[in-house]
């Protein structure tokens, strides 16, 4: 690569298929058991036939939400419900539990998060650090 060619950060380049790719997200929506409806608005991470996690909206706020499929996806979703507990219940700060349960039509377990406004990443913030400083953000991971 020369000079001259521009570059992006890595976080500027969407490597991800579009939320409509996901086998749950019909006309742009996740319906949800209760009657609610997330709306998708990005894809951040995908593993295919196993876990979607998009950013959008759920009942009017911005949320992250996670989708499990495939034939594990509640053992999945539960192993990631548990996980978040405790790391609330260890004093780290996590985003809130909002909602945990079925899409309407049962194919997909679904966690919905808090967005937590201006967040920092943990994997770009150890990729960013020095010795010192990745020391003590592993210490609080």
């Amino acid at each position: 690569m020369s000079d001259l060619e521009p570059t992006l950060p890595l976080s500027a380049v969407n490597i991800y298929p579009p939320p409509s790719a996901c086998p749950v997200v019909k006309n742009n929506a996740v319906a949800l058991s209760d009657g609610s409806v997330f709306t998708p608005l990005q894809v951040h991470r995908m593993l295919p036939g196993r876990r979607w996690v998009f950013s959008g909206m759920w009942l009017d706020q911005p949320v992250f939400a996670k989708v499990f499929i495939g034939t594990q996806a509640e053992k999945y979703a539960k192993r990631d419900a548990q996980g978040a507990l405790w790391l609330a219940e260890a004093g780290l700060k996590t985003p809130a539990l909002l909602w945990q349960g079925l899409t309407q039509n049962g194919q997909a377990e679904v966690l919905i998060y808090a967005a937590i406004p201006h967040a920092e990443n943990v994997h770009q913030l150890y990729a960013q650090s020095d010795a010192a400083h990745t020391f003590t953000l592993i210490e609080k991971v």
